[in-house]
């Protein structure tokens, strides 16, 4: 549970900087126990979440990044 808690918190730390910056990418589903919902290519059912770009321009996510890992 508290890992789910560091990713959340992260999620929206990382997005409110964004927002600053774009001011239009918005989570818009979060899939934080996924146990049978949507497998990968290796049949395990990972944690996800979805990013949504509220804005009519394209935005590059190269050099974002997303890790449950603290360090």
């Amino acid at each position: 549970m508290r890992n789910l808690i560091e990713i959340i918190f992260v999620l929206f730390f990382f997005l409110s900087v964004s927002f600053a910056a774009f001011g239009q990418i918005a989570i818009n589903e979060l899939c934080p126990r996924n146990a049978t919902t949507i497998a990968d290519e290796d049949d395990e059912y990972p944690d996800w979440f979805e990013l949504y770009n509220t804005g009519e321009e394209s935005i590059s996510l190269i050099n974002w990044s997303v890790s449950d890992n603290p360090e």
